[in-house]
């Protein structure tokens, strides 16, 4: 099982919905395959922090165990008609799979039925809409304006934008030739400088993002103001505190290697000016 799934899995068994009797050998099979049988506290704690973010794509339309997850999901399902968590566990299969989106829309459908500003669901479209696996730019775009023309403000999926911002700079980044090199002028693009002036913005402030997943995004939302050099990437930073996800830290090497060195190009304004006030103060 890709850790992305078992990442899905592991979530919904703990997420105090009552899922663990039915997915629960899914899981155990799953913990098996990726720590042996008999895992130690350290490695799972290790794994863990690789779950942080998007996992690492299976080979095109391989599963081995994709039918009885999906006869898993299925059942979970029908014993908890109301919640989404199987049905995203069933997109994230299709994902893996590489099945016609038009297999995952109704899906998606049944997720948004139970919840919908469902943040896991909405990030499994998004992936599975993008470039890389099953869509193309187009039908992405088309599905995060659908999105976010009738999203709350400060709701679970608001990151869908920067989501995209980073699969974006990603693509460029991994570039051959000047493609690459010239990555940091993505930021520079009207789409960039305003998915970015919007989130920092709003985003840092106190208890704007009351949703469970808030610091995940506001990692992302670092992430992408330290390489865009935005002006205020430093409130980000803040927001994030010493919370660091793994996602997309990671992409550059060790997170919190990534973390402390990016955050010292961007120190928080207001500690300058209290050491400014201390250095002033009469002996």
């Amino acid at each position: 099982m890709p850790k992305r799934l078992l990442a899905l899995a592991i979530s919904i068994a703990t997420s105090g919905i009552g899922l663990t009797t039915v997915l629960g050998p899914i899981i155990a099979g799953a913990l098996r395959a990726v720590f042996g049988s008999s895992p130690t506290r350290k490695r799972r704690s290790s794994a863990a922090s690789r779950m942080g973010g998007s996992a690492p794509r299976t080979p095109r339309g391989r599963l081995d165990d994709a039918q009885d997850i999906v006869g898993a999901c299925h059942h979970a399902a029908r014993l908890r008609h109301a919640d989404p968590g199987p049905w995203t566990v069933l997109l994230g299969v299709l994902r893996d799979l590489r099945r016609n989106p038009r297999e995952g829309f109704p899906v998606w459908d049944e997720i948004i039925r139970r919840d919908p500003w469902h943040r896991e669901g909405y990030l499994q479209m998004l992936g599975y809409l993008s470039p890389e696996e099953c869509g193309s730019s187009t039908q992405q775009n088309a599905f995060v304006d659908s999105a976010m023309a009738r999203m709350p403000f400060g709701a679970p999926p608001a990151a869908l934008e920067p989501h995209v911002l980073l699969g974006r700079y990603r693509r460029a980044v991994t570039g051959d030739g000047l493609t690459g090199l010239l990555a940091d002028r993505i930021f520079n693009q009207p789409f960039a400088e305003s998915v970015l002036s919007r989130a920092l913005s709003t985003w840092p402030r106190p208890g704007f993002l009351r949703h469970a997943a808030a610091l995940a995004d506001l990692n992302v939302l670092a992430y992408l103001a330290a390489h865009a050099r935005h002006r205020d990437a430093a409130n980000a930073f803040r927001a994030v505190g010493a919370t660091v996800t793994p996602w997309p830290w990671r992409l550059g090497g060790d997170p919190l290697e990534q973390y402390s060195t990016w955050r010292k190009y961007f120190p928080d304004p207001r500690m300058r000016r209290v050491r400014s006030l201390r250095a002033r103060r009469p002996g």
